[in-house]
């Protein structure tokens, strides 16, 4: 019998938040690590429950080989497809990285954020799931270092 997490096998292997998102549109922070092109390699779930909006599941592999970086969508699906984008950025001022995603819409929802295989090659410097937090389009001193429009339905 695996534990709930499977952290017992792999510690840090997951990371996940969950919170209220979708205020208002706009980019939200949903993931960090501290640090810039750093060579940490994931999978980033995202789940919007049903509040003002139907629900929407996006499921993304973000690669990471220090400056070369790219996101892929393995999975989506959506009965109305509000989250449209995908961004990693890193703030110099904080030297963080953040995983944001875009919502095209005001939908108040509870989000659950998952990171898998969250871990790297450096003890305590793995993608951490934080709860969806509202930030800028632009912000002084923040740089988008990848990006990803992001299907409503995949596969087909």
């Amino acid at each position: 019998m695996y534990g709930r997490q499977n952290t017992e096998i792999v510690p840090g292997y997951l990371s996940y938040a969950r919170g209220v998102g979708g205020h208002s549109p706009g980019w939200h922070r949903i993931a960090k690590i501290k640090g810039k092109f750093t060579e940490y390699s994931c999978v980033i779930s995202v789940k919007r429950i049903w509040n003002r909006s139907a629900p929407e599941y996006q499921k993304i592999q973000f690669l990471s080989a220090y400056s070369a970086r790219k996101f892929i969508s393995l999975e989506a699906i959506s009965a109305s497809h509000i989250w449209t984008k995908i961004r990693e950025t890193y703030d110099e001022t904080e030297d963080c990285s953040y995983m944001e995603i875009y919502q095209n819409a005001s939908s108040e929802n509870w989000w659950l954020i998952i990171i898998e295989n969250a871990i790297g090659a450096y003890e305590g410097s793995d993608w951490k799931a934080i709860p969806p937090e509202l930030t800028q389009e632009t912000l002084s001193g923040v740089t988008v270092l990848a990006s990803l429009d992001l299907p409503a339905n995949n596969p087909d």
